[in-house]
């Protein structure tokens, strides 16, 4: 996982005090309480696994990056597999744009708040969460991600565009009918 067996070790005691995800009635299919306890153990390692993998590869803190999976893991509901992507996109993204270590951590916490919004409307998946990550860590890179944030906000979903101040709401209305920024077609 490209940390230490003692590193390793002290975040799966800190990942198991969090306790485990939900498991549905058809996730449990009758099984055992053991047999269900092994496959909970089994996600939370491949969660913490697809974390450290990418803190090594990308140069940012394992702390941090173990956190931040495990809070999406655990709070966004999103499964081991969509972890496991989700570290790819960030490589792929790391790649494409050259942000990488503390500049992309910071990026993917401005795109934890716009992917809360989007579970919240049911909107997200890891090819959505994706995308906001793609977004935030070029904003990061060109130094707008403080500008960029409100219109993020905005087009997660729910009623983030109602509560966009005037401008925001100004700007999406001209993007979606064609007007441009500047409200001229």
């Amino acid at each position: 996982a490209g940390v230490s067996a003692a590193k390793y070790d002290s975040l799966w005691v800190k990942n198991l005090q969090r306790g485990f995800s939900y498991m549905s009635k058809d996730e449990k299919q009758n099984k055992s309480q053991n047999e269900i306890l092994k496959k909970q153990v089994k996600i939370h390692k491949s969660v913490q696994t697809s974390a450290l993998n990418t803190a090594s590869a990308l140069g940012m803190s394992a702390d941090t990056t173990n956190d931040m999976f495990m809070n999406w893991h655990m709070q966004l509901g999103m499964s081991a597999n969509e972890m496991a992507n989700m570290g790819r996109s960030m490589r792929q993204i790391s790649l494409s744009t050259g942000v990488t270590g503390a500049n992309l951590e910071r990026a993917m916490q401005s795109a934890d708040s716009i992917m809360k919004t989007m579970r919240n409307t049911g909107a997200l998946t890891d090819t959505s969460a994706a995308n906001v990550m793609q977004m935030t860590a070029m904003a990061q890179k060109l130094g707008v991600d403080e500008a960029m944030n409100p219109l993020l906000n905005a087009l997660g979903g729910g009623t983030g565009m109602f509560d966009a101040d005037p401008k925001t709401q100004k700007l999406l209305n001209s993007m979606m009918t064609g007007r441009g920024a500047a409200g001229r077609p």
